[in-house]
């Protein structure tokens, strides 16, 4: 009985599988059985080739030729919003070149699809969550928002790139911009306005210090 009960579940299984189409903001379109929902991402299953869709970047999701968008969408609401820039730990910062120590750097939001080694240099590889492409490098970041204790000179950071009417870097407003948006990397230069509420960074810039998130790694 208890076998038959266990391939009675696994034909279950098997037959709940969903094959979905998602079309992007960008453009582009992805197919495959639908996986699951993890984190900030749409994981699909595409003949055995397993895709990672950045969720806040689908526009249209299609099953069996019926518009399934708002339903699918909803259900991608696991209720977390992620820490206060509504970033999940998985989350990594990525660029393809060495940051210049001399102003601001742009960065990328990506996921890891394979973490890099000792032998290749800790050259890792991601999916950017911005257009869904696959990225090698070295340049790779892991953050959490800045606690007071880690605003000095010298510190690496990272922010968002929205500016208030004083010119001041700050923090996104919500999930979808904060994973739309633009993030750079620069080091703080001058944290003698801390207790103003804004540092200065790389390039003379200036970035409320709620906006910071410390580089870990």
């Amino acid at each position: 009985m208890k076998r038959i009960g266990l391939i009675t579940a696994l034909l279950a299984v098997i037959c709940a599988a969903v094959s979905i189409t998602v079309f992007l903001e960008t453009g582009r379109d992805y197919n495959g059985d639908f996986v699951e929902f993890r984190d900030s991402l749409t994981v699909l299953n595409d003949e055995g080739v397993i895709l990672h869709i950045p969720t806040g970047r689908i526009k249209v999701a299609v099953e069996e030729g019926k518009d399934i968008t708002a339903e699918f969408l909803a259900k991608a609401k696991t209720g977390s919003s992620g820490d206060e820039h509504f970033l999940q730990e998985s989350d990594y910062f990525v660029c393809e070149t060495p940051p210049n120590p001399d102003r601001r750097t742009e960065v990328k939001l990506a996921s890891l699809l394979k973490p890099g080694t000792e032998e290749n240099e800790m050259t890792g590889e991601f999916r950017l969550l911005i257009d869904g492409d696959a990225l090698k490098t070295s340049y790779w970041y892991r953050t959490r928002p800045a606690k007071p204790e880690d605003i000095r000179r010298g510190a690496t950071v990272i922010f968002f790139g929205a500016i208030n009417p004083k010119g001041n870097y700050i923090a996104p407003a919500d999930d979808k911009e904060a994973r739309s948006g633009i993030w750079f990397i620069a080091e703080i230069t001058n944290a003698a306005t801390y207790r103003q509420g804004f540092v200065t960074v790389s390039g003379n810039a200036t970035v409320e210090t709620r906006n910071l998130r410390i580089v870990i790694r």
